[in-house]
Formats: structure tokens, sequence, C-alpha cells
């Protein structure tokens, strides 16, 4: 009986990263021991759909936090998280039907400050060929177009919170 009270629980814990979050509101004010994180992710395939890209702290198993980005389409994903250690954890596609495709291990983690504003770095995912190509870029190019998104979105954010060391 009591594996069965706790399964409510347990439901209550995991759906909500099965699901794709919504970008943070701008101007909403962040909780106790929450940061923001930026990225900037990009799915690149030969027919259009979409991704949803899953997120992993560090000491958890499964995912923590979810988005969906559109095939094709730079997207600045920014996102409340609780100050922790993430790690990319996996990307369900549209691409050749439905595909998973494990991210762990393949990009680096990143650190969500307190009250800071994280930029975690640019993903490109290329599902157009066989064999998925995923790379990372944290300090060239790509890195200034997501700040500049960042700043002409998220002023107040920026204003308020500062980037995090």
């Amino acid at each position: 009986m009591k594996k069965f009270a706790a399964l409510p629980t347990l439901l209550a814990l995991v759906f909500p990263a099965l699901a794709a979050s919504p970008n943070r509101m701008p101007g909403t004010e962040l909780r106790a021991h929450e940061g923001i994180a930026a990225l900037y992710v990009t799915v690149l395939a030969n027919q259009p759909g979409a991704a949803l890209i899953r997120l992993t702290r560090k000491q958890f198993f499964g995912p923590a936090d979810s988005f969906e980005v559109e095939f094709g389409t730079p997207t600045l994903v920014v996102h409340d998280l609780t100050e922790d250690s993430y790690e990319w954890y996996q990307a369900l596609t549209t691409a050749s039907g439905s595909s998973k495709l494990n991210l762990r291990g393949t990009l680096p983690g990143f650190k969500v400050g307190n009250n800071c504003v994280t930029y975690a770095g640019a993903v490109i995912i290329d599902l157009r060929e066989k064999k998925a190509v995923v790379s990372f870029d944290h300090e060239g190019q790509v890195r200034e177009q997501a700040l500049t998104l960042l700043k002409e979105r998220y002023p107040g954010e920026l204003a308020k919170y500062g980037m995090c060391p």
C-alpha cells in the first residue's frame, strides 16, 4: 500500500521534466536558490521538425529540465534553474520518424549560480548525416550573437542580476 501512496509524488516530480518548459518571462523575480541559464541551441536536419532537449543535474538520475527547438532555427533558451551543476542529457527528435540521441558526456556541463545569469554555451546538433554530429562553442563568435540576443530580450535580468563569474 505504501508503494502506491508514493506513486503520485513520484509522478509529480518526473512528468514536469518530460515536457518542454517555456522560456523565462522577462521581468519575473527569481525564487531563492535559483539562477538563470542561457543556452544557444541549433538543431540541423534534412526535413522540418523539432527536438526536445533534456538537461539533468549531476547528482540526479533522469531529466531535470527540458526545452523544445525547431529544426534549422538558432534558439536562445533562457530558463530559471536551481543553483547546481547541470549536464546535457538527451535529445528526442522527429528526424527519421522519432529518435533519441544520448548527449551525456558529449558536451561539457555547466554550473548555474544563485541570483545571476549563466551563459552555458552554444550547441549545434547536426542530424543531416546518418550519425549525428554534436558540437559546442563557448567562447567564439556564436557567443557574441547569443549574448547580444540575451541583452536585447532580457535587459532587466542582466541589469539586476548580472552575469555569473
